[in-house]
């Protein structure tokens, strides 16, 4: 059987340890089947100021060959988020990054293994 497998634990522990203080990881997403495509990263942040470092701390990493905020949203006044409410309270900046895998990204430990047959 072809099956394809993608370790992604060394990759979200890497990308948390470029997260500012006052900063949470919200989302990692990534293409399955081109990693030249970028990955869409989410983080929610308690400043505004905190996506730019955030996106610093990224292309700084090593982990990817392009990082770019694509932007950040603040609070809404909407209320309806009830089960999130703390977290939107604590963390009222949403920040939007997409970021390329690099070379760095393996050397991290990231290892996809695309193609490996199973029993």
């Amino acid at each position: 059987m072809f099956t394809s497998e993608i370790r992604l634990t060394n990759l979200v522990e890497n990308i948390s340890s470029t997260l500012p203080p006052g900063t949470v990881l919200e989302n990692v997403s990534l293409d399955a089947i081109s990693f030249t495509k970028p990955a869409s990263i989410t983080a929610r942040v308690d400043t505004f100021e905190k996506a730019g470092v955030l996106e610093r701390n990224l292309k700084q990493s090593g982990l990817f060959t392009a990082v770019k905020l694509n932007g950040v949203q603040g609070p809404t006044g909407n209320d309806e988020a009830a089960p999130e409410a703390g977290a939107l309270d604590k963390y009222p900046f949403t920040a939007q990054i997409d970021a390329t895998l690099g070379p760095g990204a393996a050397k991290a430990g990231f290892t996809p293994a695309v193609g490996r047959t199973t029993p």
